[in-house]
């Protein structure tokens, strides 16, 4: 800070003392017990580019740590296809002479939808199109989404099911694990 500039300029202290409530005739003792504080903060914002420029290098390093060495598989995978895992079908409309919005006795299988939880029911009708355990996807509107259902169901509008090919198919935490003959492929 240039001192000389204060010294030589009264009216710049003066408006100084008003705002800050600091006295044009403060003690010596005083000015530098101030001085050493400014002197100490602008040490400080001259250190905080460096400090950050520190912090960036190394988030730097540590991101190319886990891109390099956690995301390269050394586990051999088989790669397969859906296709060749499961049986794909794709759902039409909804069947409009056995269909019921509430369970009875004669309707008794969920009719499916592209939905998440209780939204993806459409209602019940009597015949499931699907009997053994799938996987579904939506494909329209909650586009992605899938489920596991091991019941009878009768898919709708666009709705994906996969159905396993000889194979087993386990969830665990939205993530589908395949064991094929002792290999296991994933898919999200």
């Amino acid at each position: 800070m240039n001192f000389r500039f204060w010294a030589n300029n009264k009216k710049a202290v003066s408006q100084l003392s008003r705002k800050n409530r600091w006295s044009v005739s403060a003690s010596p003792s005083r000015r530098c017990r101030c001085s050493a504080k400014l002197s100490v903060y602008w040490t400080i914002s001259q250190s905080l580019p460096q400090s950050f420029t520190a912090e960036l290098t190394a988030r730097k390093q540590q991101y190319a740590y886990y891109r390099d060495n956690l995301l390269t598989f050394r586990v051999d995978i088989t790669r397969k296809s859906l296709d060749e895992l499961c049986t794909i079908s794709a759902a039409g409309d909804a069947p409009k002479d056995a269909l019921s919005l509430t369970k009875t006795a004669e309707y008794q299988i969920p009719v499916i939808s592209n939905g998440i939880g209780e939204n993806a029911f459409y209602g019940y009708t009597d015949k499931p199109k699907i009997t053994e355990p799938a996987v579904t996807v939506a494909a329209r509107g909650t586009i992605g989404y899938a489920e596991y259902r091991d019941y009878p169901y009768y898919p709708i509008i666009r709705l994906l099911s996969l159905i396993p090919k000889k194979i087993q198919l386990f969830l665990r935490q939205n993530t589908f694990i395949i064991a094929c003959k002792g290999k296991n492929t994933m898919f999200h």
